[in-house]
């Protein structure tokens, strides 16, 4: 992964060049905790984002996604100031944990208003209440299908949990074990639901139809109920 991300630095500094001002890994990649499934997360923040700036980097970008990672966020200096406020989850996860492969640190001063942060909690939990429903009627609860189903959502599920654990008023752990282990006690989470889906992810646990199905019911309880508390708060 290491070397795939510098070379992917290196061709955009290639291809953008003075117009890049930053590149960098941020999220579970720059914590050194990746899995199968894990998502290489990258951001780039460009003086002119004006398309015809920005296309020089098209060639390396459908390389990297063809490999199946995102494309990189991308931001203006200006716009990755003024954007704190509606991304703040990603935002924290950006600010506490990332890592410059490419010009300046611009992620160590950005500024997070805790009511915003709540609010984006909530959207986020109830679109992900909303997704989970329908991404399972799809599948029409296929025993792969839905373990798949898991494993996809549960790094999500776990960025939430580390936007709880900020709300709450605490640091929050990189890695994803530490993030539900650390979760508040008030909330009464059942976190053994989401270590298991977790295993899941992993390739270490891979539950018999009646085994996932239970899973998922409960994982959606859970997810139901966090809605609820961060919704009151």
């Amino acid at each position: 992964m290491k070397n795939r991300a510098e070379k992917f630095a290196e061709e955009l500094k290639n291809t953008l060049g003075d117009n890049l001002k930053s590149f960098a890994l941020y999220g579970s990649a720059a914590a050194g905790e990746i899995y199968r499934t894990s998502d290489i997360n990258t951001i780039l923040v460009v003086e002119n984002a004006e398309p015809e700036r920005i296309k020089t980097a098209s060639k390396p970008v459908r390389s990297w996604t063809r490999n199946g990672n995102p494309a990189p966020l991308i931001f203006t200096v200006d716009g990755l100031k003024r954007s704190a406020d509606v991304f703040p989850i990603e935002f924290f996860d950006i600010k506490d944990n990332h890592r410059v492969l490419s010009g300046r640190d611009y992620f160590n001063a950005i500024r997070i208003n805790p009511k915003n942060l709540r609010l984006e909690l909530e959207r986020e939990l109830k679109t992900m209440i909303l997704r989970l429903r329908s991404a399972y009627v799809i599948c029409g609860g296929e025993t792969r299908a839905v373990r798949e189903l898991l494993a996809r959502s549960v790094s999500g599920f776990t960025a939430i949990l580390r936007g709880v654990i900020r709300l709450y008023g605490k640091k929050a752990p990189v890695k994803k074990y530490d993030t539900i282990a650390a979760c508040p006690e008030k909330l009464k989470l059942n976190k053994a639901v989401i270590f298991d889906i977790l295993s899941i992810k992993e390739g270490s646990l891979k539950p018999d139809e009646a085994a996932t199905r239970t899973l998922f019911d409960s994982y959606m309880k859970e997810v139901v109920k966090l809605r609820s508390i961060i919704d009151r708060k």
